[in-house]
């Protein structure tokens, strides 16, 4: 028997390690800007694109910090799937991640090209160069679309 199931896109932002001062921001330090982040759709579905985009703020003209995307599954242990504008193929003959990033902004952003079933999970965008603190950014990738499920049962 097969089942229809239809997932939600389920947000959430967290930013982890950042330095503040007594007002809560350490104004002096690379971070992320409060949008988290962006994905260029509200409903990533399958088989189509998503762009998502993180914006690190507090950047100087010496800085040559970099970006590292990184997915992780529920259950699964995180990898890194980009390094600024570098990204990696897993399992694909055709390439379908795609890392941009100009130099000299401030903006980072990974594109899937088409999405698939299994690039659902914790999409985090983490700054480089910021030990010991970990600055890094996160939302939940969840996918519309169809799965199949096959629920037979062997006796």
């Amino acid at each position: 028997m097969d089942r229809i199931l239809v997932l939600s896109l389920i947000c959430s932002l967290s930013t982890q390690g950042v330095a503040q001062n007594n007002d809560g921001i350490d104004e002096s330090s690379p971070q992320f800007d409060n949008q988290g982040i962006i994905f260029n759709t509200e409903a990533p579905k399958i088989g189509e694109s998503l762009r998502a985009s993180c914006i690190v703020v507090h950047l100087t003209s010496r800085d040559s910090r970099s970006v590292k995307w990184i997915l992780k599954r529920p259950g699964e242990l995180e990898f890194a799937i980009a390094v600024d504008s570098v990204a990696l193929q897993f399992r694909s003959p055709i390439p379908r991640l795609h890392a941009f990033h100009k130099q000299g902004t401030n903006k980072w952003e990974i594109e899937f090209s088409p999405l698939e079933r299994n690039d659902f999970g914790n999409l985090t965008c983490e700054l480089s160069n910021t030990h010991p603190k970990t600055v890094r950014v996160t939302r939940f990738l969840n996918l519309h679309g169809e799965f199949t499920c096959d629920y037979s049962i062997q006796l």
